[in-house]
């Protein structure tokens, strides 16, 4: 697997040369996405049971100073870098991630955010960017100066989504409002204020969109 993962190919046009240093990161997250990135190539429709899907991101804020072998959270999933070039960050999904994880096609927004470190202020959650399962966005409306979201959630675990606990959304720290267990799973929803629209992809979800979920422990 891993030997895979290096031999992966920048997209036409990258200076592979490019060199990056250590940057010395864990593996917690916050769910305050850093920055959006856009999915530039991904293997995600040729899946092979025994071998990763490569997935590469370009994201300019984030992925210079990362190097093979650091974490990232892309779209709320935990993530080894496996290349990064430039602004480009290269990373290789197995086949059981994949089963759990949002399709992440070519062209779409997605979120980034690097680990934090021990030393950091923690704001937002803790999550771990061990995303449980799929949700899926079944409305979307305005209210006030935010705009609503309504989602199905299944979930398999066994542990509740609870009214005002945390909720992370393709790697977007959130409230959850309003939860209940009904035939679909969980429902919920989320408020997301403008701060939020402008600096995540979440407001590019629309009606049958498919999200990350990660409910962190309480």
């Amino acid at each position: 697997m891993a030997k895979r993962c290096m031999l992966l190919r920048a997209p036409p046009g990258c200076n592979t040369n490019t060199r990056s240093e250590h940057s010395g990161h864990g593996s917690m997250f916050t769910g305050l996405v850093r920055a959006m990135g856009v999915v530039v190539c991904s293997g995600a429709d040729v899946v092979s049971r025994s071998a990763g899907v490569p997935l590469w991101v370009a994201s300019h804020v984030v992925s210079y100073g990362l190097r093979p072998g650091d974490s990232v959270s892309i779209c709320g999933a935990c993530m080894t870098v496996c290349r990064a070039v430039g602004p480009m960050i290269g990373a290789c999904i197995s086949y059981d991630s994949i089963r759990h994880l949002r399709m992440l096609r070519c062209g779409i927004a997605t979120n980034v955010e690097l680990p934090t470190a021990p030393s950091d202020l923690l704001h937002g959650t803790i999550a771990s960017g061990h995303v449980v399962c799929t949700g899926k966005v079944m409305a979307t409306r305005s209210d006030g100066g935010s705009v609503r979201l309504a989602m199905g959630v299944r979930r398999d675990d066994g542990r509740p989504i609870v009214h005002k606990g945390s909720i992370v959304v393709d790697g977007a720290a959130l409230t959850a409002i309003g939860p209940e267990l009904g035939g679909y799973g969980w429902t919920c929803s989320v408020n997301l204020v403008r701060a939020t629209l402008l600096r995540c992809s979440l407001g590019t979800l629309m009606v049958g969109d498919d999200v990350n979920i990660e409910v962190p422990a309480s």
